[in-house]
């Protein structure tokens, strides 16, 4: 028998015993090494030949950065007055209660807009303030006790930055997303046209500022565009807005951006973003936030071919994938590495530590 027929037979084997070991019930480890062998060799299998098997998926490694405006509005209070506590404080206050609890599970990064020691009310640093890393809690109220509110609303140059960085990392197999905290509706365009545009300053002479300085002009569109395109790529954003000065053209922006990054809040259809009116709201959402992440993201290795037919169940029920991310799964990344729970889905696995099973098949695709 020639060495290639051999393989041939070796590989038909292979896949005969996983076949049945799926068809009992019998858990085929991922990281086992006889998969590993079949699963590693470029010509043992062809790029979408399917494997049946059940995986024990693991809960992802997360990396969020937290992207804060500190533009000079947030010297105002939630309400949009002067009094204390002012926004600045509140969320610094809200990161305090809910950093440390899951520092050690989210790499948290960080990065401001406008940015700090930058040229200009509009300028945003390239890189993030601080890396993604573990254990983040106390570098990060540093860096907020040390600084203060001042500038404009550049969102969508934060937004862009957070998101090059993001993408631009070697990390497989890593969920990634952006934590965008802002009170104000994102400026900073200088191209719209001042006369004609939604101005986001407040008091004055009101359009006049705009004509006089069309970078006040509202800036939602490539906003919207830069969130949507970058959740399309696997990077997702969660919306908290600090929206209690009640302008309805605020109130539009954020609810565009949270649908647009693909993390919308389903507790609420009004305002589909995590909404700051009182003190308390704040590390509710960030707790929200951090949880989904945290308890909610799973990897799943190898990946499951395209061919293949995926079952999830969680804690040995079964769950119904959902492509709308209502409830259920879905997967999210396309290398179908990585699957995340929704709704009530979610719920449960953050209640407990939850068992996720896949049972991937070969009679279809799901």
């Amino acid at each position: 028998m020639s060495g290639r027929s051999s393989f041939a037979v070796i590989v038909a084997l292979a896949t005969a015993i996983l076949s049945c070991g799926a068809k009992t019930g019998l858990l085929v480890d991922s990281g086992s090494d006889h998969l590993d062998a079949v699963l590693d060799r470029p010509d043992a299998l062809a790029p979408d030949s399917c494997v049946p098997r059940v995986i024990v998926a693991s809960p992802s490694s997360v990396e969020l950065i937290l992207l804060a405006d500190r533009s000079t509005s947030m010297e105002r209070d939630l309400l949009g007055g002067a009094a204390t506590p002012r926004r600045w404080d509140v969320l610094r206050d809200a990161l305090a209660t809910t950093l440390p609890r899951y520092q050690d599970r989210i790499a948290m990064g960080l990065q401001f807009f406008p940015g700090i020691g930058l040229v200009g009310v509009c300028a945003v640093s390239d890189t993030p303030d601080l890396l993604p890393a573990v254990s983040q809690a106390l570098p990060i109220l540093l860096r907020f006790s040390r600084t203060e509110p001042n500038g404009r609303t550049p969102t969508w140059l934060g937004v862009r930055s957070v998101g090059r960085y993001l993408l631009g990392r070697a990390a497989p197999r890593r969920f990634r997303a952006i934590l965008l905290a802002t009170d104000g509706a994102p400026n900073c365009n200088g191209a719209l046209d001042g006369a004609r545009c939604t101005c986001t300053a407040l008091g004055g002479v009101g359009q006049q500022q705009c004509e006089d300085d069309p970078s006040l002009c509202l800036d939602d569109g490539r906003t919207v565009a830069e969130v949507a395109r970058l959740a399309q790529q696997g990077i997702p954003t969660y919306v908290v807005g600090i929206d209690g000065d009640n302008q309805p053209e605020l109130i539009t922006v954020l609810s565009q951006l949270a649908v647009a990054g693909g993390r919308p809040n389903l507790a609420t259809a009004v305002r589909p973003y995590y909404s700051v009116r009182r003190p308390e709201d704040l590390p509710s959402a960030f707790d929200q936030i951090q949880r989904q992440v945290s308890r909610c993201v799973f990897g799943v290795a190898p990946p499951v071919e395209g061919t293949a037919t995926a079952d999830v169940t969680l804690d040995t029920q079964p769950i119904a994938r959902d492509p709308s991310r209502q409830t259920g799964w879905d997967w999210t990344d396309d290398e179908r590495t990585t699957l995340t729970l929704f709704g009530a889905a979610c719920e449960r696995a953050s209640a407990t530590q939850a068992s996720v099973q896949v049972t991937v098949s070969c009679d279809g695709t799901r």
